[in-house]
């Protein structure tokens, strides 16, 4: 498991921003969660995958656990609001889907990442990337995503 971590400075240059359709039928921004709640990003492939649709059950499992630490889960994936539309309603998760028809989401943070996803970003409640996991989401990787978000959460306690 390879995650790439990222310095904790307060003021740190922020991870880019985003303004993406959600499932619900809102636009969700980056933004929107600023010095209020750490980000768990996941940047999936389309709705197709059948690796990143089972990384979405997993964050979706263990959502509860990740909200313990008062986080929020954003997931995005390369498909229209329809197709992320269908996705949340077949698999029922309880965060907002975004849909990154485009790609330009997926592009902006493929440099974090190392590679274009799938993968995770963790960004502290300032919108600044701590960590990011390139690959497929299983129970290891959202073992260390916890690990991150209780460091955060130590280190800034607000």
């Amino acid at each position: 498991m390879t995650w790439k971590t990222f310095a904790a400075e307060v003021g740190e240059q922020p991870a880019p921003g985003f303004a993406l359709p959600s499932h619900q039928g809102r636009t969700v921004r980056r933004e929107d969660y600023r010095q209020k709640a750490p980000l768990v990003l996941y940047l999936g492939h389309k709705a197709s995958c059948q690796a990143c649709l089972a990384g979405l059950r997993r964050l979706a499992g263990r959502y509860a656990e990740l909200r313990e630490h008062e986080a929020e889960v954003l997931a995005l994936l390369a498909e229209g609001t329809a197709g992320v539309q269908a996705v949340a309603q077949a698999l029922a998760v309880p965060f907002p889907l975004l849909a990154d028809a485009q790609g330009n989401a997926a592009t902006a943070y493929a440099p974090l990442l190392g590679q274009p996803g799938p993968g995770l970003a963790l960004l502290d409640r300032f919108g600044a990337p701590r960590a990011t996991y390139a690959g497929h989401i299983d129970d290891e990787v959202v073992d260390e995503a916890l690990r991150w978000l209780a460091l955060m959460s130590y280190e800034c306690p607000e």
